[in-house]
């Protein structure tokens, strides 16, 4: 086992979505070696060390077919090879076109080998991105290139240690036009990036390289790769935090049904809000939506809770939440657009207990879709004796407009920290887009009232309206956004001064996606995080838990559920027993999972038995 402690400095920049990233943490990080064998139709064995949370591959891919069974063709010929390249046809080749050279380097890869949607890593694992490659680098620090080189089939080189295990060897490179070079002297590996504003334009991929000439792993930043060069291959995926248990354990699976809205051709899509009262009461919010209307999706209804006196073993009949009922009832409002004639619909998107048990219930007014501009300012209600009973409105800001606070529409955006509560709230109705409005609020006198202390905290992005924050081991705090143009990277902020003042955006990969990220506080010496995983690309609308020790760095994640009826997966987290001195903390999620078209139930799932280092 090898062992490193340092500090490594990174700052993440993304200048319209093209990423550059450099990381801004302090990382302990151990490496470790493993064996995973993955057998898909390309039949690949994969030996892999731990970096961090990233998982390398140690030998250079080795198959001749996607992981749907059909060939990559071999190109030997120098003018196929070319041809290959510039129609933007997968191909791979020896070294010389010589099969003993494959016995050692493996196969060289077309970049349109290997970023083809067939797939050519195998299930699980993914060609890494250039970000994924300067995470590894930062990780590595001084001497990367001499850390990963093996220490044989290099030509006159001294510097080879190969101390974590990556063994890169010196396999040489394919160039575009077909002629072969640097066996001995170079390894390059191909990341999953374009380089377009390299001298190759569209033509043009990011790839890495080492040589035995120095101790760096470089990258070609001014030219770029030509797509149609054949380079080496590595496969990487993302570590899994495992010191848990789920119940129901083995996902994915179906979860324990918390409200069963087919039964009564109801819906529950979206609403859902836990809190922990200080007399252990749980009380866990959800929407009694129509069935019909919009297929059940939106909030055509009103909320409803439950409560649990026993830790969440059994729960109570339904409670209405009756402000919303009456909004529901009595405020018919009929807009311009046939199709989006409805009644206005209020209903509890977060609740949060204050420092001195008060419940305050945050409510989204709406119609049940999301027309544009049918948006009403949010209110809020406080309860004193435990969501017995509940007080009439209070508008959190009554001198914005709708424009400046429109809903909170996520149960993980407020928290408490320091006897006081915050609360992140959007701007600009509820479009997918809203550009630099997100304020940010604080109650001082357990929630009678609230304050902006900043805005625009993400200032300059497309970010989207789904949204969650909590506070850090070190104090900080940090919001998480959502990301409409790639929902592999997750956006967030971090202020150091209770949010007066945050730091400039910055994304995080997740490796499932996520749409609507729901993160808790820390329990043991896990955050956790749960939410959907997309609207697109593979498996989307499922529901995702990802792990992480430092709420930033997360796992490769686990599916909860996989249903994928329709727009599923609207979640809330709470953790249970942290008013209690008697017994372990837990972690109940709470997530829409659907039954037919966009129709959802409501579905539990309890994470416990958390690891505790402390």
């Amino acid at each position: 086992m090898y062992n490193i402690v340092d500090e490594i400095k990174i700052i993440v920049h993304l200048n319209d979505m093209k990423t550059y990233i450099y990381f801004a943490i302090t990382v302990f990080f151990t490496f470790l070696s493993s064996s995973c064998s993955f057998k898909g139709k390309n039949e690949a064995h994969i030996e892999s060390i731990k970096i961090g949370l990233q998982e390398w591959s140690t030998e250079n891919l080795n198959v001749s077919v996607f992981l749907n069974g059909d060939s990559i063709p071999e190109v030997q010929d120098d003018e196929e090879w070319k041809k290959a390249a510039i129609e933007g046809r997968p191909a791979w080749c020896y070294y010389n076109n010589d099969s003993k050279n494959g016995k050692q380097h493996k196969k060289l890869y077309n970049w349109y080998a290997v970023n083809d949607s067939r797939g050519i890593c195998p299930e699980g694992w993914h060609i890494p991105s250039e970000n994924e490659w300067n995470t590894f680098i930062s990780l590595l620090g001084a001497d990367a290139g001499a850390k990963i080189k093996s220490s044989n089939a290099w030509n006159t080189v001294d510097d080879a240690s190969n101390c974590i295990g990556f063994m890169a060897l010196p396999s040489g490179i394919r160039y575009h036009s077909g002629m072969f070079d640097n066996l001995g002297s170079n390894a390059y590996f191909w990341t999953s990036s374009n380089k377009e504003k390299g001298w190759f334009g569209a033509q043009g991929a990011v790839g890495k390289y080492v040589s035995r000439k120095d101790s760096l792993i470089r990258e070609n930043v001014i030219i770029g790769f030509r797509k149609g060069s054949g380079m080496s291959v590595r496969c990487v995926r993302r570590s899994l935090h495992d010191g848990y248990d789920l119940k129901p354990s083995s996902p994915p699976n179906e979860g324990i049904l918390f409200v069963d809205h087919e039964s009564n051709g109801r819906s529950g899509h979206v609403g859902n809000a836990i809190t922990e009262c200080k007399n252990g009461d749980i009380l866990a919010f959800y929407v009694n939506s129509s069935g019909i209307l919009w297929g059940g999706h939106g909030a055509a209804g009103w909320t409803e809770y439950k409560r649990s006196k026993d830790g969440g073993r059994t729960w109570s009949e339904p409670t209405i939440f009756e402000y919303s009922k009456s909004v529901w009832d009595e405020n018919e409002e009929i807009v311009e657009e046939p199709f989006f004639n409805s009644y206005y619909t209020a209903y509890v998107t977060s609740v949060i207990t204050a420092p001195n048990g008060n419940l305050i219930a945050f409510v989204s007014r709406r119609l049940p879709i999301l027309p544009p501009n049918k948006q009403k300012k949010p209110v809020y209600l406080i309860s004193y004796d435990h969501g017995y009973t509940w007080s009439g409105p209070k508008f959190v800001d009554e001198n914005a407009s709708f424009e400046e606070v429109t809903l909170l529409h996520s149960d993980g955006a407020s928290f408490v920290s320091d006897g006081n509560i915050y609360a992140v709230f959007i701007g600009g109705g509820s479009r997918d887009y809203n550009k630099s409005n997100y304020s940010f609020y604080v109650s001082e006198d357990n929630g009678e009232t609230f304050k902006k202390i900043s805005s625009d905290l993400f200032a300059s992005s497309s970010v989207g309206k789904h949204m969650s924050a909590t506070v850090l081991d070190d104090g900080r705090f940090i919001v998480y956004g959502f990301n409409p143009k790639d929902e592999h990277l997750l956006p967030y902020v971090i202020s150091a001064d209770k949010g007066r003042t945050w730091s400039e955006v910055r994304y995080i990969y997740m490796e499932k996606r996520m749409r609507n990220a729901q993160v808790s506080g820390k329990v043991g010496d896990y955050y956790f995080m749960t939410g959907r995983s997309g609207n697109s690309g593979d498996d989307p609308s499922c529901l995702v838990l990802y792990v992480s020790e430092d709420g930033i760095n997360w796992d490769r994640g686990v599916f909860l559920n996989k249903v994928q009826i329709g727009l599923d997966s609207y979640t809330a987290n709470e953790i249970v027993g942290k008013y209690s001195n008697n017994g372990p903390k837990r972690l109940l999620v709470q997530s829409s999972i659907g039954y037919n078209g966009l129709s959802t139930n409501v579905v539990h799932w309890w994470i416990e038995n958390i690891k505790n280092s402390k």
